[in-house]
C-alpha cells in the first residue's frame, strides 16, 4: 500500500508543474490577445471596449510580462485622459513608470498630460527626463524636433 501511495504522489508531483506551466502559458497568451484587442479598439475610438480589454490583460498577466504591463498602463493612461478621468490617467502613467522609470512613451505621455492640465513644472520634469536619458527626443522611432 505504501508503495502505491508513493508512486501516486510521485506522479502527481511530476505532473503538477507541467500543468501549472501550461496554465500560466495560456494566461500569458490570452493576456497578449486581450492587449492586442485593446490596442485595436483604442485606435478605433472604442474606449469602453479598450478599457475592458486592458483590465482583462492586467488580470491575466499580472507580473508575468512587465514589458507588456508597462505598455498596458501607459495606454490605459492615455485612454483615461481622453475619457476625462484625470486621476485614473495619472495613476496609470505612474504605474507604467513604476515598472520602468525610463519608459520613454510613459514619460512623454505623462508630460503631455500634465501640460494639458496646466501643470508646467511637472510637464517639464517628465519631458526633460526623456531628453536627459536619450540625448534626442525620440518617440515611436521618430526623432521629434
Amino acid at each position: 500500500m505504501k508503495t502505491k501511495i508513493y508512486w501516486v504522489t510521485t506522479i502527481i508531483l511530476l505532473i503538477f508543474p507541467i500543468f501549472s506551466f501550461c496554465q500560466n502559458s495560456f494566461k500569458v497568451e490570452e493576456g497578449l490577445a486581450r492587449y492586442n484587442e485593446a490596442v485595436r479598439a483604442q485606435k478605433a475610438g472604442d474606449f469602453v471596449t479598450a478599457k475592458a480589454h486592458y483590465q482583462k490583460t492586467m488580470m491575466l498577466l499580472g507580473g508575468e510580462r512587465p514589458d507588456i504591463m508597462k505598455a498596458v498602463y501607459n495606454n490605459m493612461g492615455v485612454l483615461q485622459a481622453r475619457m476625462g478621468n484625470t486621476q485614473a490617467a495619472e495613476a496609470a502613467f505612474h504605474a507604467a513608470l513604476a515598472i520602468d522609470p525610463d519608459y520613454k512613451e510613459a514619460n512623454f505621455n505623462i508630460g503631455v498630460f500634465y501640460g494639458q492640465l496646466g501643470d508646467i513644472e511637472k510637464a517639464l520634469f517628465y519631458l526633460t527626463k526623456i531628453l536627459n536619458r536619450t540625448g534626442d527626443f525620440v518617440i515611436d522611432g521618430e526623432k521629434k524636433e
